[in-house]
């Protein structure tokens, strides 16, 4: 294979690999995306919610919604159904 052996090609592109998901790491930390994704999860189920559609039952979503960052509120109530 010339320069290289097979076993530094691995050796590098094990490397190469690790840098890579380091990186991705730190920049979804630094942007905080996976806080965004989760938001519009909960934004998205609660939009549901409000208009009336069955809800979706998701393990992304089930574990977004224990997630302990809380919701920001916008000031509405949500009102009780009335029982007969």
């Amino acid at each position: 294979m010339g320069k290289f052996g097979i076993m530094e090609l691995v050796v590098i592109l094990a490397v190469i690999a690790i840098i890579f998901f380091a990186l991705r790491v730190l920049i979804l930390w630094y942007y905080k995306i996976d806080e965004r994704i989760t938001q519009q999860h909960e934004t998205n189920r609660l939009l549901r919610k409000l208009a009336g559609e069955p809800e979706i039952n998701s393990p992304y979503l089930n574990s977004a919604r224990s997630n302990a960052n809380p919701v920001v509120s916008t000031g509405a109530t949500a009102q009780k159904p009335k029982q007969d």
